[in-house]
């Protein structure tokens, strides 16, 4: 996959190849829109309350320098927080000057606060956006049952991991590799 420059080093659009994995990602909709109501149903069913509560919704966009979706996701199945995800599609940096995958998903909202604390804790490649829920507490080793995965969620970050793993591989129009760097902050 070739990747267009300008001569400040801004990307020009998203790479053909990129555009079409998009295009099957948002013809999936309707059957996450299943998994989903699945999702919703099984959390439902699991509340201690036996009550439906509405799942906080997680935004972010993973830099790919290095971490993936799924090891992104994984932070919190190993803390026995369930995820299910909705939104997932390649995007430009917003400095246009690499490219990622910006992702959304749901969380249980007993678990919202720890989840965001989770994230925002080990956030590195990946950015989380919004509000902070969480009090800035710091979980480093997992404890409990890991969550169970939901099949076709983990189906579908797991292929697409396959495709793009933790890393962008490209090249440039001239040839040569194109590597993305993000500065420390």
């Amino acid at each position: 996959m070739k990747i267009q420059q300008n001569p400040d080093g801004t990307i020009q659009e998203l790479p053909w190849k990129l555009r079409l994995i998009n295009t099957h990602l948002k013809m999936a909709k309707p059957i996450i829109w299943i998994a989903q109501a699945q999702w919703l149903y099984n959390t439902c069913r699991a509340s201690k309350d036996g009550r439906f509560h509405w799942p906080h919704t997680v935004h972010g966009f993973n830099f790919l320098t290095g971490m993936s979706c799924v090891d992104i996701y994984d932070q919190m199945w190993k803390f026995g927080i369930p995820t299910q995800s909705f939104q997932i599609q390649f995007e430009m940096w917003p400095d246009k000057k690499g490219v990622g995958l910006s992702f959304a998903c749901w969380v249980p909202m007993p678990q919202a606060a720890m989840a965001d604390d989770i994230l925002r804790g080990n956030a590195g490649s990946y950015a989380i956006s919004g509000p902070r829920i969480g009090e800035g507490a710091k979980f480093t080793k997992p404890w409990g049952v890991e969550a169970s995965v939901r099949s076709f969620d983990q189906w579908m970050l797991k292929a697409l991991h396959s495709l793009v793993g933790g890393q962008l591989k490209a090249k440039k129009a001239n040839g040569k590799e194109f590597t993305q760097k993000r500065k420390a902050k």
